[in-house]
């Protein structure tokens, strides 16, 4: 009983910049797993819009990759910013911002790895007709953006003890 009473408390409150630290670690993370090998995902790659005009001769698959790979960058970057959001004191506006603007960041990117496969997909369709799976993947992708925004809502929602002290 003496573990939760004087551990915890301390171990939940951590400052703004490790919490700052914390979000940027897992930002850098992703883009280096999806900058390591030369893909779409990539910085470059993105900034120049190359992604949204590509076409292939069978795109199901590589839409279909890239709707794996969107799902296991959320199934590390939920739970993580979970706890960054529990562990971090944001109480001050500093401290706030110092842990809104990574995870801003973080779940936009994730945005835009999204967008890519879903501008595929409708491509794919309008080139070859509705089929289920190809149905199934539109709701899969709206389903998608609801996640990432309504997470994205609740993560940086001001705490009810908001103050406008510096520290």
């Amino acid at each position: 009983m003496w573990c939760k009473q004087s551990f915890l408390p301390t171990l939940r409150k951590i400052g703004p910049l490790a919490a700052f630290i914390l979000m940027l670690i897992l930002l850098l993370l992703l883009i280096w797993l999806t900058h390591a090998s030369y893909t779409y995902a990539s910085l470059p790659m993105l900034i120049s819009g190359r992604p949204f005009m590509s076409g292939f001769k069978y795109p199901s698959r590589p839409i279909r990759l890239w709707y794996m790979g969107i799902t296991a960058f959320l199934t590390i970057a939920l739970p993580y910013t979970v706890l960054a959001r529990w562990l971090s004191h944001r109480q001050t506006r500093f401290a706030y911002w110092s842990f809104a603007i990574p995870t801003a960041v973080l779940y936009v990117y994730l945005l835009i790895i999204l967008t890519i496969p879903f501008s595929w997909l409708i491509r794919y369709i309008d080139a070859m007709g509705f089929t289920p799976k190809r149905i199934q993947a539109l709701f899969y992708s709206l389903g998608g953006y609801i996640l990432i925004l309504t997470f994205l809502y609740w993560v940086l929602r001001r705490p009810n003890a908001y103050t406008n002290s510096s520290s």
